[in-house]
């Protein structure tokens, strides 16, 4: 992950919004499956 350095220079604030913006992305992406198989494979693709 090339955004590690940007991540650890954060605020506090800046850092909640970002998780609950990645959070809020897995959830769009989970809402949409059928399976618990299909949700693991949705995830990992995200994390690539």
């Amino acid at each position: 992950m090339d955004n590690i350095n940007n991540v650890e220079e954060m605020t506090d604030k800046q850092f909640m919004e970002y998780k609950e913006t990645l959070l809020k992305l897995a959830l769009e992406k989970l809402e949409s499956s059928a399976t618990l198989e299909e949700d693991k494979n949705k995830i990992e693709k995200l994390i690539k």
